[in-house]
């Protein structure tokens, strides 16, 4: 399955695929093994998961799933038309670490899988935007996506949706669709029991570069110290705004973009690779 990240970027490079690809939503020409996910292995990742990790998709929320025994789940979410969620589900199944590990190396950004499962009709979440890109790999049934254009975009028809971020397309077993972030959207299932993973990468971009800046520069201020207020006018209130410009300042100093790219690229791989262990090892001390 390995495979499956040379396939997709060819003999392009990741910045270069990107380029080409993140305007808008894109169905990949090619098809993919669709032994990633199955009813069996989805039981069986059920069964390993830790409390939180499953929940239940119905009304287009996720909701605490009903207290029973995790193996039935399936079944009993399929009774009842609501949609089964799956979270890092490539934390208890060894072949999607290696997938999971496989995009994270080739793309050098944290890589999240999680599974989806919905019987025929059921619509899962609501129409939502995701804050990261993602890879949509349908499995098993069939299931219909809806996709309502990015934030800000007027709507704007396509009868194929791989035209641009509106309109309508149904992914098979074996599809693999790419989803740019904040593009809205919602899917259903039709026919029969529909299974699909989402491989969310959380790119870097510039948005979250401040993002991170704003954190490192609230790590070197006093977590009681108040705001400075206009209504102050003994020297506080510029004492203070001075004391805030140079802590911005102090974290500007440097390569800034350096530094964050090696905190991005060192945290993500250790994250990644811990949440292996982590999920492992709860499991093992008998949460079911």
């Amino acid at each position: 399955m390995n495979g499956l990240v040379a396939r997709l970027l060819a003999s392009e490079s990741p910045a270069a695929w990107y380029d080409a690809h993140r305007a808008r939503v894109w169905r990949w020409g090619g098809r993919v093994a669709t032994d990633w996910l199955d009813d069996r292995s989805l039981h069986a990742a059920i069964a390993k998961t830790v409390p939180g990790q499953v929940d239940w998709l119905e009304g287009g929320l996720g909701q605490t799933p009903p207290t029973m025994a995790l193996t039935r789940l399936p079944s009993a979410a399929r009774a009842a038309g609501a949609s089964l969620r799956v979270h890092r589900i490539h934390t208890l199944d060894e072949r999607l670490g290696e997938v999971a590990l496989a995009f994270l190396d080739a793309f050098g950004e944290e890589i999240n899988i999680n599974a989806y499962a919905s019987p025929a009709g059921a619509a899962g979440l609501a129409p939502h935007t995701d804050p990261y890109d993602v890879f949509v790999l349908h499995t098993a049934g069939t299931k219909r996506w809806f996709l309502h254009g990015k934030e800000g975009e007027a709507p704007v028809p396509y009868r194929d949706a791989t035209g641009g971020n509106h309109g309508e397309l149904v992914l098979e077993p074996g599809d693999l669709l790419f989803l740019p972030a904040h593009v809205r959207h919602r899917a259903q299932a039709l026919d029969g029991t529909s299974l699909h993973l989402t491989l969310s990468l959380q790119a870097k971009t510039k948005h979250s570069l401040v993002e991170w800046l704003a954190t490192e520069v609230g790590n070197h201020l006093d977590p009681i110290d108040g705001s400075p207020r206009h209504t102050q006018d003994d020297g506080t209130y510029a004492k203070a705004v001075d004391a805030l410009r140079a802590a911005v300042r102090a974290q500007l100093e440097g390569d800034v973009v350096d530094r964050w790219l090696r905190y991005r690229e060192g945290v993500e791989y250790e994250r990644t690779i811990a949440s292996f262990e982590t999920y492992r090892a709860t499991a093992a001390r008998g949460y079911r």
